[in-house]
């Protein structure tokens, strides 16, 4: 399984859900991210975009899903099958050698038959 019993997920959107990993740093996000999206890819006719934060001292619930939506949204203009963390300074694409092969924007936009998944993981080291 992807999932802890102590992670949480719920649907934010039309194809587009939250995952909340308490006690995870941002390391074990990026792993989460990278065993979802490889694991998608894998069994389903479909990619996934993440977009990755953690939460910080200062964070409302706002503030902790603004950060987690304007990664997501990096990652659905970068094209499919991306990750990109939100640092609370910056936003950069996450890449890793497990997962699957990320797809250009334009390339993506023209693939109607694979579908696209999004997802938001917060996590908290606290």
């Amino acid at each position: 399984t992807c999932m802890r019993d102590t992670d949480f997920v719920a649907r934010y959107g039309d194809g587009e859900f939250v995952v909340v990993m308490p006690q995870t740093s941002l390391a074990g996000a990026r792993a989460f991210s990278d065993r979802l999206r490889r694991r998608v890819a894998e069994n389903l006719d479909a990619s996934v975009c993440c977009g990755l934060t953690e939460v910080q001292a200062s964070d409302e619930a706002r503030s902790l899903l603004a950060r987690a939506d304007s990664a997501l949204y990096s990652a659905k203009a970068a094209g499919s099958n991306r990750a990109f963390v939100h640092t609370g300074t910056q936003i950069r694409e996450h890449h890793s050698p497990s997962s699957p092969a990320p797809m250009a924007a334009d390339a993506a936009a023209e693939s109607d038959a694979h579908g696209e998944l999004e997802a938001q993981a917060v996590c908290s080291a606290h």
